[in-house]
């Protein structure tokens, strides 16, 4: 990836946060520092950051490696398979991956790095797994992604079982040029990436950047996350849309059957834009398939 390329993904990386206003303005002092500290990883090979390294930062922040013991992680810090990071209340840290992905924990989210291997020269061993055991994270596809399709996985809790698409339970909302996922049940699969039950995932449609929250909606289909409300709520999905679509979706579940159905929602209020139609689908399977857990997770 090229320097230019690299120091515009930063700008979008740090604007999810809401950095300084001046992240997203190439030449910037945070766009600068992010690209020197990414090429001298590069330059060393990425050893001591193997999972990627530390491109912002904020708040209270905590890593503790495999073997237990906590690490410093500042601007410029390694991340390694094995970490566990931990954000506080006023929390974020971002950090950019080999293959030029980015990852961002949101506040009071804890993220377990449980496998990421790549290769630039081979992608056979290609592996990335994310556990999100709370919080929030927003994250930006790198070389990974485009050239192994599948082998970057979320999940919520360290749950290893999946279940393909097309064995599902889902709720789809389109609305001011975004797309919003509510994962009710087994895994979702977009874009090439699979999110985990109980994922909220809002994507941008025309950037493709998405942020997900984890342990976001219940099997039922009610949305229990704060933050994942408010960013439905900047869609134009209020409380009462979010209680349609939770009837909706629970009387497909206890159909027992195949649905996939359009629901019509009424907007918020007079001032409200007119309101989306959503879809909402379920899809009954008898056994859990498939195995997220690569050889070296541990």
């Amino acid at each position: 990836m090229k320097p230019k390329m690299i120091a515009a993904l930063l700008g979008c990386i740090l604007l999810l946060s809401g950095n300084m206003a001046a992240a997203g303005v190439p030449g910037s002092p945070q766009i600068d520092t992010g690209l020197r500290i990414v090429e001298k990883a590069r330059q060393n090979d990425w050893r001591g950051a193997e999972a990627g390294v530390v491109i912002g930062i904020r708040g209270s922040v905590e890593r503790v490696s495999i073997d237990g013991k906590a690490r410093d992680i500042v601007l410029g810090s390694g991340i390694q398979p094995g970490d566990t990071i931990t954000t506080g209340s006023d929390g974020h840290v971002q950090w950019m991956t080999p293959d030029r992905a980015a990852f961002t924990l949101l506040p009071d989210a804890v993220g377990i790095i449980r496998a990421y291997a790549y290769d630039e020269a081979d992608k056979g061993g290609d592996t990335c797994v994310i556990d999100v055991h709370k919080g929030g994270f927003q994250y930006v596809t790198g070389r990974m992604n485009e050239r192994s399709p599948g082998k970057t996985v979320f999940r919520t809790q360290g749950t290893e079982k999946v279940i393909p698409v097309g064995s599902a339970g889902y709720i789809k909302i389109e609305q001011n040029g975004r797309i919003a996922y509510f994962v009710t049940e087994g895994s979702l699969n977009v874009g090439g990436q699979r999110y985990p039950q109980g994922s909220v995932v809002v994507m941008d449609v025309a950037t493709g950047q998405a942020q997900v929250f984890s342990s976001a909606v219940d099997a039922n289909g009610t949305v229990t996350d704060d933050a994942a409300k408010a960013a439905l709520a900047d869609m134009g999905i209020g409380e009462n849309a979010l209680a349609v679509l939770q009837t909706a979706y629970a009387a497909a579940a206890a159909s027992g059957q195949a649905v996939s159905e359009q629901v019509g929602l009424a907007p918020e209020s007079e001032q409200s834009p007119p309101a989306p139609i959503a879809e909402v689908n379920y899809s009954p399977v008898d056994d859990e398939i498939g195995d997220t857990q690569p050889a070296s997770v541990r």
